[in-house]
């Protein structure tokens, strides 16, 4: 008897398994909006840079939509400009019955790192790539590692450093006279050996550079200062003998 409640308890559940896989693989299409045009499918190439809308038909479900991270987002979720990073699968959800459709998605013609491949390799807690990461953009400029389009914040930067400046206080170091520092800032409006406001409102300013030449302004400044103080005291002493 328990043999037979059990093979009819079976045959239960897998016809309601069934029937529930048929319900979810049926009625739910994923659609997306792209260029001004709604399309839908299974599968998607997008070309970078444009606005990209996800939601699904019939327009008269209500669904969520999962994105590669899984995020969940509601009906009509927007992307902005779409980039390489946003390739992947989306799962398309109908909340009333649970049932879901996937949509894979791809940009430029890349796709997320197959299924068990990554390009990050990790060694214990330490993961390494040897190429170029972009946050918040899709390209990174040449030269550099790291490219992020947004705020940045941390409790504390350190900035290896080749060079210091104190050769200031070296003996044969030439202090520029304040007559040729008067003269320079009134020709260019800038400090000496100092980027201007245009070169830095272009391209940036390098932080362990920008560390070296404010140590070295503040290290002039200070032997000027100790010169005055020199003079200031050669005067007041002239002025004692004088009496």
């Amino acid at each position: 008897m328990k043999k037979h409640f059990s093979l009819g308890l079976l045959l239960v559940l897998f016809a309601c398994f069934t029937k529930t896989q048929a319900q979810c693989s049926s009625g739910l299409t994923p659609e997306w909006k792209y260029q001004n045009a709604w399309y839908t499918g299974s599968t998607v190439d997008f070309s970078s840079g444009y606005e990209v809308w996800f939601s699904a038909i019939p327009n008269s479900l209500t669904v969520t939509v999962t994105d590669p991270a899984g995020v969940v987002h509601s009906d009509n979720y927007i992307i902005a400009s779409i980039s390489v990073s946003d390739a992947g699968q989306y799962i398309i959800t109908n909340t009333a019955t649970g049932c879901s459709e996937t949509l894979d998605v791809t940009v430029d013609g890349q796709g997320p790192p197959s299924s068990g491949g990554s390009v990050w390799s990790e060694n214990g807690t330490t993961a390494s790539y040897s190429g170029e990461v972009a946050i918040g953009r899709s390209t990174v400029p040449s030269g550099y590692k790291l490219a992020i389009e947004g705020h940045v914040r941390a409790r504390e930067v350190r900035v290896d450093q080749d060079t210091w400046p104190d050769f200031v206080f070296e003996s044969d170091y030439e202090l520029p006279s304040l007559q040729s520092v008067r003269e320079f800032i009134a020709e260019y409006s800038h400090l000496p050996k100092m980027p201007s406001a245009e070169e830095a409102e272009q391209n940036g300013t390098d932080l362990a550079q920008m560390d070296r030449l404010l140590l070295q302004k503040i290290e002039e400044l200070t032997l000027y200062i100790l010169e005055q103080e020199t003079r200031i005291e050669n005067l007041e002493k002239q002025l004692q003998d004088e009496k």
